[in-house]
């Protein structure tokens, strides 16, 4: 059902499945980023797969973990 559900959400502009491993294996270092933001700037959400390049396959990215909801 995942596998049909991540073909056919292009039709309705969804997301893939929320709950998936990220692509960096457990224990290897994630990249790091400093964006220099202050208090009150408007931020755009990365997309599903941007977050995935992220995380481990434990689903995590320096500790914090990351979940569908």
């Amino acid at each position: 059902m995942r596998w049909l559900y991540d073909k056919l959400h292009p039709l309705w502009r969804g997301t893939l499945f929320p709950r998936k491993k990220g692509t960096i294996p457990a224990g290897q270092a994630t990249p790091t980023e400093s964006l220099g933001l202050q208090p009150g700037e408007l931020v755009r959400v990365k997309s599903h797969e941007q977050i995935l390049r992220t995380l481990d396959t434990l689903g995590r990215n320096r500790g914090m973990g990351w979940d569908a909801d």
